[in-house]
C-alpha cells in the first residue's frame, strides 16, 4: 500500500515502531524488526517524510514485511506530519486527508480544517478573541499570542499561519 511515514520511534533494543498514513487503512502503527541495525534494509525507506510502498503483516499488531521509498515530502512538513500523527486515531481512513498529504501542499491551517478544527471559525480558548495564532495539540484548544501558556514544550503547539 502507498503510505507516508509520519514518525518513527525506537522499540526495544534493535526494533522500531513506525507510524504510517495510507489511503486504505488511515493511520497505522507497525513494528520494524531489527530496524536499528546498521545493515537494516527497511530502515532507510521508513524515515519520516518519506512516501513509501509498504507491505504489512498482521500478527496481533502490524509488522512491516518490506518497504520501498518512492518519494518524499519537503522538510518543512515535519511538524505537520507530527500533528497528524498525534491527532488522528489508528485505523480510520480519511480520503480528504490522504489527498491533502499526497498533494504535498500541506499547511497547519489546511490540516486542522480537514480534521474538524477550522481556524477561520475559531476563538482563543481563554479570552475568546477571534483569529487565534496557536493550536495546542495536547488540549485541542486555540490560543492568541497573549493567552498562550509560556512554559509549554514547542512540540505541544503549532502556529496556525506557518
Amino acid at each position: 500500500m502507498e503510505s507516508v511515514v509520519l514518525d518513527k520511534e525506537p522499540l526495544g533494543e534493535m526494533d522500531a515502531r513506525v507510524f504510517l498514513y495510507s489511503d486504505f487503512l488511515g493511520k497505522v502503527s507497525a513494528k520494524i524488526r531489527s530496524a536499528r541495525r546498521i545493515i537494516s534494509k527497511l530502515n532507510p525507506h521508513l524515515e519520516p517524510l518519506n512516501l513509501a510502498r509498504v507491505r504489512l503483516i498482521e500478527k496481533n499488531t502490524f509488522q512491516v514485511a518490506d518497504a520501498l521509498k518512492f518519494g518524499s515530502l519537503p522538510q518543512e512538513n515535519f511538524k505537520i506530519l507530527r500533528l497528524i500523527n498525534s491527532m488522528v486515531q489508528d485505523n480510520h481512513a480519511d480520503e480528504e486527508l490522504w489527498k491533502l498529504i499526497k498533494s504535498g501542499n500541506l499547511s497547519v491551517k489546511k490540516v486542522l480544517t480537514v480534521l474538524g478544527f477550522d481556524a477561520s471559525y475559531s476563538f482563543c480558548g481563554v479570552c475568546e478573541v477571534k483569529n487565534p495564532e496557536f493550536f495546542y495539540i495536547t488540549d485541542h484548544l486555540f490560543y492568541c499570542r497573549s493567552c498562550a501558556p509560556a512554559n509549554l514544550n514547542p512540540d505541544e503547539f503549532v502556529a496556525i499561519n506557518d
